[in-house]
């Protein structure tokens, strides 16, 4: 251990956190935006954005930042900037409507989407909106949120409805849209629950309640099904991509072809430690130094080489709270009382 910091608010946390110039951002329920900071070891800078009236509402905020300038959005209806170097708001501006989706940010443009599966792109310098592209709008909101991913020519845009967009950049355009849910009617026993996407090359990996996906980005053709789906955003390593599936299998698949590499069945694998819990809540995955690593709810590491086979578990000073992220050597993540803990 490195370095654990104080509590830094006694509000429920956002679950990601973000890094900049040595500096920690994560914001809270209350709508608190902090950055702390690593080098002093201190909070630097404290924001709430909210007036009075807005005191009881719990705040979901969705942050992205670039070049001391924190973007948000959030439940409520707002999308602000704040340059937290200069601790002064840029510009804000309120649409009324929830916003739920993450940010994206190309050029001088900002992407976010509504929970009406409205797809916004802002001025990112004046938070002018540039474009409202809507799409089909789901009658129950579920714990899904809509997911954005960029490459160099084109937003993807996946919604709650379980649709998937390709839109050109340049003109912001519709160049194809697919359709991933299973069953077109939206009563409550079958929502469309999707994950991250991930593109890659020309490719685009993305699972709906049932099925994985590697989709054609240029046409929108699926090129390959699967019979699982995943809970956590898979990872891409040169021509592999790792993914855990929702009754926690590991499966490296080849993406050139679409062929299963290998499948282990974690619980199995996890069956002689038994400080690992039988209901295996995995939080993360990543891959460090040619080596896997699953992040378990109950603060254990599990570290497995690249043909999945077990090396190592680990458990870390206190319960994961927040997605954890690697810097250079070290681990950061916040605890259970919002203590951020820096680990080699």
């Amino acid at each position: 251990e490195v370095l654990k910091s104080r509590k830094l608010t006694k509000y429920k946390v956002g679950e990601y956190i973000l890094f900049e110039k040595n500096n920690l951002i994560l914001s809270d329920r209350k709508g608190n935006i902090i950055v702390f900071s690593i080098n002093n070891g201190s909070v630097f800078t404290q924001l709430n954005f909210y007036k009075k009236k807005y005191r009881n509402i719990k705040k979901s905020l969705n942050l992205i930042v670039e070049n001391n300038i924190i973007y948000v959005s959030d439940n409520i209806g707002y999308i602000y900037a704040y340059n937290y170097l200069a601790n002064k708001i840029l510009w804000a501006k309120n649409y009324k409507v929830p916003f739920r989706s993450n940010l994206k940010i190309f050029s001088n443009n900002l992407v976010t989407a509504n929970q009406n599966n409205d797809l916004f792109i802002f001025d990112k310098n004046t938070g002018g909106l540039i474009k409202l592209i809507p799409s089909e709008e789901t009658i129950i909101n579920n714990s899904f949120i809509n997911n954005i991913s960029l490459n160099n020519d084109t937003i993807f845009f996946l919604n709650t409805y379980g649709s998937l967009y390709s839109i050109d950049k340049k003109n912001f355009r519709l160049k194809w849209f697919i359709n991933l849910n299973k069953s077109l009617d939206l009563n409550l026993s079958n929502l469309f629950f999707g994950s991250i996407i991930v593109n890659h090359d020309d490719k685009i990996l993305v699972s709906s309640n049932e099925n994985f996906y590697t989709i054609d980005s240029k046409s929108g053709f699926i090129i390959d099904k699967k019979n699982f789906s995943t809970k956590i955003k898979p990872i891409v390593n040169k021509n592999n991509i790792f993914l855990v599936t929702k009754n926690n299998f590991l499966i490296v698949m080849n993406l050139k072809n679409t062929e299963i590499i290998y499948s282990h069945d974690l619980k199995k694998k996890l069956l002689e430690f038994k400080k690992i819990k039988r209901n295996l809540e995995i939080k993360n995955l990543m891959l460090v130094n040619n080596n896997i690593f699953l992040f378990i709810e109950n603060s254990h590491i599990i570290k497995l080489d690249i043909r999945g086979n077990l090396l190592k578990i680990t458990k870390v000073p206190s319960n994961l709270k927040s997605q954890p992220i690697f810097i250079e050597n070290s681990l950061l993540y916040l605890d259970k009382k919002n203590k951020l803990l820096i680990v080699n």
